[in-house]
């Protein structure tokens, strides 16, 4: 669809982003003064985004505000109308501030900074917004935008060139030199082990307690591969690695294609720049991987229906969703909801494409067969293994309350979310401007609504069914964030050759020293989390060498992680003391879903005292831990 614009007419959305952008300068001018010095001094950022979130908030407001004018009818009302914005933008700032500083239970430097910036909003309000509509400064601006066209077909018609592929290998450099400054060598976490001691037993037939049914088999597939090679934890991690660069990739190819090469580089580089993601692209974890492929096979679905609708690019996504599957259970909620939305979205051409539509089901559901087979095997349903899935992650609605309270800071950054809030602002925009023009949903608007609406039912339906975690949304990050980085590039293309050169840089800067900044503080924070569980090493290494070669079993709670490092079967306190024999108990100071009080002392009692090993936690995380024998 393209939105043209003549002199006598602005366009509804050329006015609604000009009216806005004294919101975004005063957005933008407290990220600046306030997040860059946190980034820097590797602070926490829970304040910022609180206040940043606030600052779009109100942004959001102003802009919906603004479609409601059209400047060549009244332009009279557009001034009073930007000074209420704009001093709307300060008082909440100013009210972010006081609930930062009475949730923190103290005044820093952060509320003060935004306090004062708040004040001076306020009291510019007044001649910053009649100044910005005097003289025709609105319209010139509305105008220079609607010269650039407003071409709505995303520039993917344009062929890959060169420079794609120069900035694609210069990202994965880039990532990959800071995965490898973030890549841990302390012992494996709990889901680690798990996928690691089952990929294991495949070849040594060693123990897998620990291991469920609802645990898919992709990762330990990996496990298996990565072992014929070498056992260690680098190892497996190096092959975690690779999947994040994979997922990154998959990222930036699908911006690159569905929207453009500059909203690709800029989503993509916001997110790789967030915690929740850097903390988890280098363990052997299954999360990242399957976003990344629950991606590719959006971006499938995609172009066939707006690139090929007589192709048979939709086929390419049953392996995709079929991987996806494999590799985590949970991409089974994630496939069905990009198929109910891109069906709601491109209803009227799924007549068109029977056959291929009917070649994609019998293709995903011959690749599940292995599946379907193995669920029947140890259930008797072909759904029971994705049942067990679901039971297990627990829910009730407690993830979605995770996700409220960890936004912004935990889950996406300032940066994160200021796209987060931006995309939806987005959405509302490319609607409008369709609706107001009466053009139709044109291929802009079609491909916003399919990214922002599946990552917004996906994460109310991920919250509603399981247990919060920042690593169960990826994929909806990544898909507001590419079009959050989508609207900020339109609104881009529309200033001066010399402001966006200006803007280009800065933004160019901030996204580096982002990035470096997260690596940095990540890093030492991920490095001490692996090395504290260097106590269940030890515990495991002294059950092990007591043992010998016999088979022993091992009865704690760090079920996973002692069944990997001691080859040992191991089991928690809810069972009875095994029968066999070497048996031993591992109990730590600090030790997770452990007895306690009498309870503990009587596990203790039960036996051989003293203990064969005391084993000092010089991190005080797990705590001391003690193996005793059983008689």
């Amino acid at each position: 669809m393209t939105t043209s614009v003549d002199s006598k007419s602005p366009s509804i959305l050329a006015a609604a982003l000009a009216s806005s952008m004294s919101a975004v300068l005063l957005l933008t001018a407290t990220s600046v003064v306030v997040a860059i010095p946190v980034l820097l001094r590797g602070r926490s950022s829970a304040k910022v985004s609180l206040v940043v979130l606030a600052l779009l908030v109100a942004m959001g407001a102003t802009i919906v505000l603004a479609t409601r004018v059209h400047l060549d009818e009244d332009p009279d009302r557009l001034g009073p109308l930007l000074t209420r914005g704009i001093a709307a933008t300060g008082v909440v700032a100013a009210l972010a501030a006081g609930a930062s500083a009475v949730m923190g239970g103290d005044v820093g430097w952060v509320e003060l900074t935004v306090a004062g910036i708040s004040i001076a909003v306020i009291l510019c309000a007044r001649p910053v917004g009649h100044w910005l509509a005097s003289d025709g400064r609105i319209t010139r601006f509305s105008r220079s935008l609607a010269s650039q066209g407003w071409t709505f077909l995303p520039p993917s018609s344009r062929p890959f060139a060169r420079l794609d592929a120069v900035m694609a290998a210069i990202g994965v450099i880039a990532l990959g030199a800071g995965l490898a400054v973030v890549l841990p060598d302390g012992p494996f976490g709990h889901d680690e082990s798990i996928y690691a001691l089952k990929a294991r037993s495949w070849i040594e037939d060693t123990p897998t307690t620990g291991w469920a049914i609802y645990r898919p088999i992709g990762m330990s597939v990996i496990g298996w591969l990565v072992l014929q090679v070498s056992s260690t934890e680098a190892a497996f991690r190096s092959a975690a690695v690779v999947l994040s660069l994979a997922t990154i990739a998959s990222m930036w190819f699908a911006g690159r294609i569905m929207y453009d090469r500059l909203s690709a580089t800029i989503g993509t580089a916001v997110f790789v720049g967030t915690e929740s993601f850097l903390r988890r692209a280098t363990e052997f974890l299954n999360d990242v991987g399957s976003a990344g492929l629950l991606l590719a096979a959006m971006l499938a679905v995609w172009y066939q229906f707006e690139r090929k609708p007589n192709g048979w690019w939709i086929v390419t996504a049953a392996p995709l969703g079929a991987l996806a599957y494999y590799l985590r259970y949970g991409s089974a909620l994630g496939l069905a909801i990009i198929a109910v939305v891109a069906a709601a979205i491109w209803w009227r051409r799924l007549g068109d494409m029977t056959k291929q539509l009917i070649v994609t089901a019998i293709t995903f559901v011959a690749l599940l067969l292995p599946h379907f087979w193995f669920a029947i095997d140890e259930t008797g349903s072909p759904i029971g293994v994705f049942q067990s899935a679901r039971t297990s992650v627990g829910g009730g609605g407690g993830g979605l309350a995770d996700y409220l309270r960890w936004l912004p800071s935990s889950l996406a950054g300032p940066l994160g979310t200021a796209l987060l809030a931006i995309a939806v602002g987005y959405l509302v925009f490319v609607v409008a401007a369709a609706r107001r023009d009466g053009h139709g949903f044109g291929a802009e608007v079609r491909t916003v609504a399919y990214l922002v609406i599946t990552a917004i039912v996906l994460t109310f339906a991920l919250g509603a069914f399981t247990h919060g975690e920042p690593r169960f949304v990826y994929l909806p990050l990544m898909l507001m964030m590419l079009t959050g980085a989508r609207a900020g590039t339109v609104v881009w293309t529309g200033l001066r050759s010399r402001w966006r050169a200006v803007s280009a840089a800065v933004a160019a800067v901030v996204l580096a020293v982002g990035f470096a900044a997260a690596v940095r503080h990540v890093s030492p924070g991920l490095a001490d989390l692996t090395d504290a569980r260097g106590v269940l090493v030890e515990a495991a290494t002294v059950a092990r060498n007591d043992a010998g070669a016999s088979e022993c079993t091992i009865r704690s709670t760090y079920i996973p992680q002692l069944t990997w490092y001691a080859a040992c079967s191991t089991f928690g306190f809810t069972r009875p003391v095994p029968e066999s024999r070497p048996a031993y108990l591992a109990v730590f100071d600090n030790g997770k879903r452990q007895p306690t009080g009498q309870e503990l002392l009587a596990e203790v009692e039960a036996a051989d005292q003293p203990p064969i090993a005391v084993v000092p936690d010089p991190y005080d995380k797990i705590g001391d831990g003690a193996v005793y024998r059983y008689p």
